[in-house]
């Protein structure tokens, strides 16, 4: 007999990145509430997600609605530098270099 182990983490990763693909038409209630707690409001909205048994079920109900894998380390930095924004001062501050982000680390230490 050969025992498989089977690994709660199929993805390979503690991270994954998961965008919306599809309109809510026909959708049941159970996969809009998940939707919503993953903040994927809209066609095309992407968000980074811890990758664990829960996360994994919740994907697994909604793959139709969903796509998602494991982002590379260029896929994130490119995100950051292009759609990262940052709260300072109450404002939305886009995060186009690390300058930004150093200054105001810089206050809080």
């Amino acid at each position: 007999d050969v025992m498989v182990d089977y690994a709660s983490n199929s993805v390979g990763s503690k991270l994954v990145f998961v965008v919306r693909i599809r309109d809510p038409n026909g959708m049941p209630k159970n996969v809009k509430r998940i939707l919503t707690l993953m903040k994927l409001k809209s066609v095309n909205e992407g968000v980074f997600l811890k990758y664990d048994e829960r996360t994994r079920k919740q994907l697994h109900l909604i793959e139709p609605w969903v796509t998602y894998g494991i982002p590379s380390k260029g896929i994130i930095s490119d995100l950051i530098h292009r759609r990262g924004h940052g709260k300072i001062d109450g404002k939305r501050i886009p995060l186009s270099d690390n300058t930004v982000i150093e200054r105001e680390l810089g206050k809080k230490n």
